[in-house]
């Protein structure tokens, strides 16, 4: 019996882990989205955004990263 509550509880964590890996990829993403937009009106005001838009590249990619090893746990 106490080995069955071992496993439940690494499971429920493992649940845990999965729920928060994929609010924190839609967390990166929706950064992203933001530093983008963020970009774009330096862009147009004519200071330099090419540094926002690399760091919104890579949020983008970390937070496909982290969405996607949440599906496939």
């Amino acid at each position: 019996m106490c080995k069955f509550e071992i496993t439940e509880n690494s499971f429920m964590k493992r649940n845990i882990n999965k729920k928060i890996r994929l609010a924190v990829g839609i967390i990166f993403i929706l950064g992203s989205i933001f530093g983008g937009i963020i970009g774009y009106d330096l862009r147009s005001v004519g200071l330099q955004y090419n540094h926002i838009w690399v760091l919104s590249i890579i949020a983008l990619y970390a937070g496909f990263d982290w969405i996607s090893k949440s599906l496939n746990d």
